[in-house]
């Protein structure tokens, strides 16, 4: 991100175009004259001309560079933009524009040029004056240091009263630094301070004022923190009740909820992609620390929460924000180094250690914020520091674990039916049956979606347009009938399709959510606009949109397309690699093994279409870990596949699935066909070595055949 060229010039520079041909130069000094040069040729059009001109101010460093412009007394940067720019000088053009924002920038921040501004304050040549408050303003919060460097030297009192109205011109941006300033100053420069603050009016100053004012310090400082902390509550409207560090709370959740929406915040250094945090030091005033624009937000709201617990370390909302934007910023930085970090261990030492509550509070945050990283983070440290109570919730306290099941992220729904497999609890809860459909999910692996149509009226019109964008659909009048279809049909549900009256609705999400398999899945919704607006008010999460037309054609097919694929989109989240997708599905069937073996609360003949469908999958270890699953389910779909899996596959992954249905036959005996009996006795008789074996094996198992299949291979028929 960068700033405009008009945001960064300040008003002293910014002088009338003289449109006629080169005039007499400020000085004579080469520099200048090939700038004016450049920006002549460039006024008459001649861009072939200009272009030597620009290229010899490019080789100038940035000092120089900015010399060469200031001297000129007709052209600036500014009004020669306004000219236009022929294209064959854009890129010289461009590279002027980057030069002159740095040398800008780079000027703004000497510290001596700084200084010396600050002396012109104190002269009588009113324009002089003028131009050094334009200049300051242009520094912005990076002049705070300098001008109390200035309020606490006793020897430049003269320039005291004009420093401070200097400090009220330039505003807003030196609020942050000079309050957090003020609690560590002298008397005499926090009366100042205060004053200064009061008149900028800028809210971030209140908790600082408070915490003054509710320190032990004199009455006239009190007195000076008081009024201006009345004056800031007065004209900026904002809540300013509460204590210190209820305040410095306020203020440190309205940043991270900037941060939240990506916006920017005040003392954000746009130029260099970063935020200014500011520090204060007994041995060295004000420090900024730059850090990277992306936590900038997650950095102010620790500072805040941190000021928070300095005075109460028993807040616990403090301890939230605290533990939430420290973690935010550790996923945003995303490894790279923090300059502005500054405690001992990384952010999720700090989460584990704060306990059962805190971790709640943070998924709670996560889920609610859309956050899919943090909500990742308060499940794996319950995960790893919890109980079963805790983690599943009681009869007055739904658990958020519960609720990432039906988050858009499937890292986090993942993750979270993994943590409820793994606690292995003795009794159904809310909830319990929808933990092995999201166990499936994570196996699952096809380019085939399925979809579910609830539609009161034209229901098969409507499955009709979902299967020609490649879906296979099922559809019917309402859910339980055309949930029947579709447990028959297909492995899973991907996407529910409704259209109808909102009456309608609310039955057909009713019933959804209360069947464990159906209640992960996204809901897109076709109505009109008075019912879509019903439920966007009482179901956010469901997304809505007008009705097909009848007679729509190709283009309405391809509206529904973009609707089902962003339906689906937004319901999986960020994009997930290959090698992350194996890792959760080798996860699940683990854990679905363990359900089936164990006889848990769980079912695992949930996922058993899942499952089916994931012995044809091309990752060995998922198809594999699919049929020791299904081995232990009582089922003759489940045998059948593994059958059916054993006589198509080959090499270790047909080994394993012919392994597999021996499991089952031993189990649950024989609930193959003869058709499929024979098509293994056919597959015993031409394998050879471990292959031969398996199949034996299994065609052993199956007990349930006549003496003649083994006389058979005995006499060599």
């Amino acid at each position: 991100m960068r700033l405009s060229l008009r945001a960064l010039l300040a008003p002293s520079l910014a002088l009338s175009l003289c449109l006629g041909s080169p005039s007499v130069f400020a000085q004579d000094d080469a520099n200048a004259k090939n700038w004016q040069m450049f920006a002549h040729f460039v006024n008459v059009a001649r861009p072939e001309q200009a272009k030597p001109f620009g290229e010899k101010l490019l080789g100038l460093d940035n000092a120089a560079f900015l010399d060469a412009i200031e001297k000129s007394r007709h052209y600036r940067v500014e009004e020669v933009n306004k000219i236009g720019i022929a294209d064959s000088l854009s890129e010289t053009w461009r590279a002027i524009e980057d030069k002159y924002q740095a040398a800008l920038i780079e000027r703004s921040r000497d510290p001596e040029r700084i200084r010396a501004d600050i002396q012109q304050l104190g002269g009588n040549n009113r324009t002089a004056e003028y131009r050094a408050i334009q200049r300051l303003k242009a520094t912005g919060q990076f002049a705070a240091p300098y001008f109390l460097e200035v309020l606490q030297d006793p020897s430049q009192r003269k320039l005291h009263a004009r420093a401070i109205n200097a400090m009220i011109e330039v505003g807003n941006e030196l609020t942050y630094p000079l309050a957090i300033a003020l609690p560590n100053l002298d008397p005499v420069t926090q009366e100042y301070v205060a004053r200064v603050l009061g008149d900028i009016g800028y809210p971030e100053a209140l908790p600082y004022l408070k915490l003054v004012t509710s320190s032990d310090v004199g009455s006239s400082v009190k007195a000076a923190c008081l009024a201006s902390f009345a004056q800031i509550a007065d004209s900026s409207g904002v809540d300013a009740t509460g204590t210190a560090q209820e305040l410095f709370v306020k203020i440190g959740q309205a940043k991270y909820d900037v941060g939240t929406r990506n916006g920017e915040l005040l003392g954000m250094d746009l130029a260099n992609e970063t935020g200014i945090v500011w520090n204060y030091r007994s041995d060295g005033g004000l420090i900024p620390v730059a850090v990277a624009q992306r936590v900038y937000a997650d950095s102010l709201a620790m500072q805040n929460a941190t000021s928070a617990l300095a005075i109460d370390p028993d807040m616990t909302n403090a301890v939230t924000l605290h533990l939430a934007s420290n973690l935010r910023r550790e996923n945003r930085m995303a490894g790279e180094a923090d300059p502005g970090y500054q405690l001992p261990h990384p952010a999720t030492f700090y989460l584990l250690i704060s306990g059962a509550p805190q971790q709640k509070a943070v998924l709670e945050r996560g889920l609610a914020d859309s956050d899919p990283a943090l909500a990742l983070d308060g499940i794996e440290a319950m995960a790893k520091t919890v109980g079963n109570n805790v983690l599943l919730g009681s009869d007055d306290s739904r658990a958020p674990v519960l609720d990432a099941l039906f988050f858009a992220d499937r890292r986090v729904r993942y993750t979270a039916a993994i943590t409820l497999a793994s606690a292995a609890p003795a009794e159904a809860y809310s909830g319990s049956n929808s933990v092995v459909p999201v166990l499936g999910q994570a196996v699952r692996q096809s380019d085939t979606l399925n979809a579910m149509i609830v539609a009161p009226r034209g229901a098969d019109s409507l499955t009709a347009s979902v299967e020609n964008i490649d879906f296979k659909a099922v559809g019917d009048i309402n859910l339980d009938r055309a949930a029947t279809k579709a447990g028959a049909a297909m492995p899973g549900v991907d996407l529910i399709v409704y259209t109808g009256d909102f009456a309608g609705f609310e039955a057909m999400y009713a019933a959804a959510k209360a069947d464990g398999t159906l209640s992960i899945s996204p809901i897109l919704a076709l109505v009109e606009t008075g019912v879509a607006s019903a439920i966007s008010v009482n179901y956010p999460g469901v997304q809505t949109a007008a009705p097909l037309k009848a007679d729509g054609g190709d283009e309405e097919l391809d509206r529904l397309e973009k609707l089902t694929e962003q339906t689906i989109t937004t319901y999986g989240g960020d994009p997930i690699t290959d090698e992350e997708a194996e890792g959760y599905a080798v996860a699940a069937l683990s854990l679905l093994d363990t359900i089936a073996g164990h006889k848990l609360i769980y079912n695992a003949a949930d996922a058993e279409p899942i499952l089916i469908e994931a012995l044809d999958d091309d990752r060995s270890a998922v198809a594999t870990g699919a049929a020791n699953v299904l081995a232990q389910i009582d089922s003759p779909d489940a045998q059948k596949g593994l059958a059916a899996a054993g006589l198509s596959r080959v090499g270790d992954v047909q080994i394993a699935m012919l392994n597999a249905l021996a499991e089952s036959a031993k189990a649950y005996g024989s609930k193959l066909d003869r058709e499929a009996t024979d098509a293994l006795i056919a597959l015993v008789k031409s394998s050879t070595g471990e292959t031969a074996l398996s199949a034996a094996r299994a065609l052993g198992a199956l007990t349930a055949r006549p003496t003649s299949d083994t006389t058979g291979f005995i006499l060599g028929n």
